[in-house]
Parts: structure tokens; C-alpha cells; sequence
């Protein structure tokens, strides 16, 4: 989803500088170069304030400032029910769903603000946090924190010029899915069932739109949590406007 995300900026013009734990990341600034835009890559752990910080950096030093930001990392490694989950789990999932939320919309902000332009931030939620599944208490927990953290936010600084929102995506197909569904021995179709809102299950001319986000038309939205899936494992995320 990050990786989707980052060059549906490039492709709309923008700098785009993306930030991942995965020294791996390092490759998309080629690909967000391809798409015309200019781009860097910061390795970071965003549940740690002095890597969020230094990512933030990097914006305003290499391009001048942070106008728009998408806060998407997470983890979901739950395979118990509640009573059987380890603390140290549960501090994990805090650490990296809700704390990270907190510092890049800490910093975000601060240098949204130092640029008096305001600016647009997207923090990703997930249907979780409408609708909680067995085995995901504490996930669903931590996604909760993500839309009331969002809510709060785009309260607080919407006479700054900053709008903020949530995007609750349901079933997309990445690692973290996949590596989920593994650990607890699930098939594609039950999550596909079970994840899945119930929404309008077709577009004129047979199209699902299973993939696609649209995100944001500008000065429209603020401090919403909207859910987003069909009813199929999407392979891919695009078409992201802010």
C-alpha cells in the first residue's frame, strides 16, 4: 500500500520522500524517478520519535517543505483470543498502529505548521475499526485508536489549514495479509467474506473497482474515517488523490 501510494504521488507531480523499516524501500526512489517525480528514501522505524523526526528532515531540507503525508505502517500478527495474547504483543501492535500514528502526525503537523500553508494527511485505519473479527483484539483495538487519534486531530488543527482523515481499507492483498492469513491457517476466500462491507456490489458496466482508492477531493472531507473494499482481495492500490 505505501509502495502504491508513494508513486500515485509521483505520477500526480509531487516530490515524494518515503519512509520504511525495510532497507528494501531504498528501490521505489527509481521507480517514483520513472514516474517524473523527484524522490528519497529514509529508512525508519515510525513507533520511534527520532526516525520520525529525521524523515519529516528530509522533506523540508530536499524539497522544501511537507504539504501532503499518508501514515500507513502497521503490523497484525495476532493468532489468539484475547486472554491468550502475550503483553508483549500487544505492546508491539501499540508501538507500531498507534504510537507511529501519533509521532507523524506530531511532526507532520509541526512542520505543516512552521510552513503556513497547511497541508492534507491520511492516516490508514482498517474495517477493523468498524467491524472487529476473532482473533484481532488487539489489531481492532489499535485501529480504533487510529480513527479516534484522527478525529481529535482534524478538530484540533482545522482552523490551521490542515484536513485530516482515515481510510479503513478492508482485504488488500500484501505481506502483512498474506503473512496474517498464514499464521492462522486462513484461505483467501473466508477472508474475503469476513473482511469485506457491505457495499454496492457493482459500477456501470461491471466494474468492482476492487483496488481502487480515491481519496480526499480537496476542502470536501475532514476528520472522516471512510471504509473502502469490495468484496475480493485487491491487487493493488492507485488512483490517490489528495
Amino acid at each position: 500500500m505505501g509502495r502504491a501510494t508513494a508513486l500515485a504521488f509521483a505520477a500526480a507531480g509531487a516530490d515524494v520522500v518515503a519512509a520504511d523499516i525495510a532497507v528494501e524501500g531504498e528501490g521505489i526512489v527509481d521507480e517514483i524517478v520513472v514516474a517524473g517525480a523527484r524522490g528519497a528514501f529514509v529508512r525508519t522505524d515510525v513507533s520511534q520519535s527520532d526516525d520520525v523526526q529525521a524523515a519529516v528532515a528530509v522533506a523540508l531540507e530536499k524539497f522544501g517543505g511537507l504539504h501532503c503525508a499518508v501514515n500507513a505502517a502497521a503490523i497484525e500478527n495476532e493468532t489468539t483470543f484475547l486472554a491468550d495474547c502475550e503483553e508483549s504483543r500487544f505492546d508491539q501492535l501499540f508501538a507500531v498502529n498507534v504510537k507511529s500514528i501519533f509521532l507523524c502526525l506530531k511532526y507532520q503537523m509541526r512542520a505543516m505548521l512552521a510552513g503556513e500553508a497547511g497541508g492534507a494527511i491520511v492516516n490508514i485505519a482498517s474495517t477493523n475499526s468498524f467491524r472487529p473479527r476473532p482473533k484481532q483484539s488487539v489489531y481492532t483495538a489499535t485501529k480504533h485508536a487510529v480513527v479516534g487519534m484522527t478525529k481529535t486531530a482534524a478538530m484540533e488543527y482545522a482552523g490551521e489549514g490542515i484536513r485530516i482523515n482515515a481510510i479503513a481499507p478492508g482485504a488488500i492483498d500484501t505481506p502483512m495479509l498474506r503473512g496474517a492469513m498464514a499464521a492462522r491457517g486462513s484461505k483467501e476466500q473466508d477472508v474475503v467474506a469476513k473482511l469485506s462491507l457491505d457495499r454496492p456490489p457493482r459500477h456501470a458496466g461491471g466494474d468492482r473497482r476492487g483496488g481502487t482508492l480515491v481519496v480526499l477531493p480537496r476542502s470536501v472531507l475532514h476528520g472522516r474515517a471512510r471504509p473502502c473494499c469490495r468484496r475480493r482481495v485487491p491487487g493493488s492500490l492507485r488512483n490517490v488523490q489528495l
